[in-house]
């Protein structure tokens, strides 16, 4: 018989039964093991049972007990990472790494090699992750919550509404030229000098009902009144302007009169359904007040969710808003990919807002009404919902398949998958542009591209030549944006099966 791996959390559980005087048949039905596994676990019982009391962060998921070479050093460099977190102080790979290398010179230990290893190590003996940063889901009152939500269905139960009366809309940032979501530097460096960082942002608005069946279009909002792009050009998105690029109180209070009020309107006319409906909104201070947010016949109105609590509440915080990015940033990589006569650091440096458009508008027609309803759980939790394992498993392929293409167009990023995914899902929206250096990098990548199955992919690639002066010449004559969306689909498809 296969001798059975066992982690630590399965030998703690081995080491209480021997303490509760199992016997040693039972012991090797219930765990599958055999004498000498046994026999060696009771030999460091007291070792194991010790680290699992004294430690607060046992290490459940190893599978052996090794002692680190250099456990002074790690033991300080972990009480130091405690101190750090006590105070709110972000710490990521390179502070730990700076601060090991301090810890070396302190103590004399230059015979220490101080690498990726050696953090990675360090972070999974002592179970440290890496983690979104949150200032409120983790100070959300959970009797807020629950008293929202009881007096929510109650009124909802009450004014008779129904789910697709139900709406919800949230803004979020954009950085739509940023690639990667950061960069390595070297220990001697104090900062990551030479780069520059793309300051050119967008705010996005998403809107959308309880069931799925109604996405207005999303509202945009970017710095430039008439960008130049947009010149004898319909855009099919709600698109204003402001200072920052960020949503304001007027430019609200105009969306909400002239653009939610009549599409939903017209939807619920089309659905023959009551003429009214309820938009959920968080506190944002861009947010008129209630009385502002309604309609003259007082049918079509705002409500908003208690403070601190969007992170549990909203409904685009749970996955829609997530699920536009990653959509978003497959279409870009696509779009980068598609051409290779152009440098993709050229092809970045030449998009504008016109063509970010169409990508994010495709990115927010592809979002299935499925993992909509899914994310309404949070306040509508009488739906049911059978489809979650398939939503999941089409944004796995999603990640998949951007990690694929990204690697392939800067094979030397120095970026983890995990990393890659949190820049696709818009982790951090930290904003930068190409440099020299890496330059040079896109020009071996597009070098290698062409050069790994330049025969076989000659028809693909004539193919995506035509679809992009196809989808090209469909923009510049305002064509229906449906008909596009078709185009850049096809288009997408031809230059995925590149990278399958």
């Amino acid at each position: 018989m296969k001798r059975k791996s066992l982690d630590l959390a399965t030998k703690v559980e081995i080491c209480n039964a021997i303490d509760n005087k199992m016997s040693s048949k039972d012991i090797f039905a219930k765990f599958g093991i055999d004498k000498i596994q046994l026999y060696n676990i009771k030999k460091i019982k007291d070792k194991i049972l010790s680290l699992k009391e004294k430690s607060w962060n046992f290490p459940s998921h190893l599978t052996k007990l090794r002692k680190s070479k250099y456990s002074e050093i790690e033991q300080i460099l972990f009480e130091w990472f405690l101190l750090q977190r006590k105070q709110k102080i972000n710490v990521n790979d390179i502070l730990l790494e700076v601060k090991a290398r301090e810890l070396i010179k302190v103590y004399n230990l230059n015979h220490v090699v101080v690498n990726r290893s050696f953090i990675t190590r360090f972070k999974t003996r002592y179970g440290i992750s890496l983690k979104a940063i949150s200032g409120e889901a983790f100070t959300v009152d959970e009797d807020i919550v629950k008293e929202w939500q009881e007096n929510f269905m109650t009124e909802f139960n009450n004014a008779g509404w129904l789910p697709e009366q139900i709406y919800n809309a949230d803004e979020s940032a954009l950085v739509y030229k940023n690639l990667d979501s950061r960069t390595l530097i070297a220990p001697f460096e104090q900062r990551a000098s030479g780069f520059i960082n793309s300051k050119e942002k967008i705010t996005i608005m998403p809107c959308v009902n309880a069931t799925g069946t109604h996405k207005l279009n999303l509202m945009v909002i970017g710095k430039s009144k008439n960008p130049r792009a947009f010149k004898d050009w319909q855009n099919p998105l709600w698109y204003r302007s402001s200072k920052n690029a960020w949503q304001t109180s007027i430019l609200f209070k105009e969306w909400f009169h002239e653009a939610f009020v009549p599409s939903v309107k017209l939807f619920l006319t089309e659905k023959n359904l009551p003429g009214k409906a309820l938009l959920i909104l968080d506190n944002a201070t861009c947010h008129k007040s209630v009385e502002e947010l309604q309609s003259e016949c007082g049918n079509f109105k705002a409500t908003y969710l208690p403070p601190k609590t969007t992170s549990v509440l909203q409904p685009l915080d749970q996955n829609i808003i997530r699920s536009i990015k990653i959509r978003y940033r497959k279409n870009l990589l696509l779009h980068l990919a598609s051409d290779e006569s152009e440098q993709p650091r050229d092809k970045l440096k030449n998009l504008n807002l016109k063509t970010v458009i169409y990508m994010l508008n495709k990115a927010w027609c592809d979002i299935p009404s499925s993992l909509i309803r899914k994310s309404w759980r949070c306040i509508l939790p009488y739906e049911t919902y059978n489809d979650s394992k398939l939503i999941e498993n089409a944004e796995d392929n999603n990640l998949i398949l951007i990690s694929k293409i990204y690697n392939k167009i800067i094979p030397e990023n120095d970026l983890t998958s995990q990393q890659i995914v949190e820049w696709a899902e818009g982790f951090s929206e930290i904003k930068k542009s190409f440099n020299n250096e890496q330059e040079e990098l896109l020009d071996e990548a597009v070098e290698s591209i062409k050069s790994v199955n330049s025969s076989k992919n000659e028809q693909v690639d004539n193919v995506i030549r035509c679809l992009n002066y196809t989808i090209s010449w469909a923009q510049d004559n305002n064509l229906d944006i449906s008909e596009i969306n078709c185009l850049i689909e096809v288009r997408n498809k031809v230059t995925e099966s590149k990278f399958q």
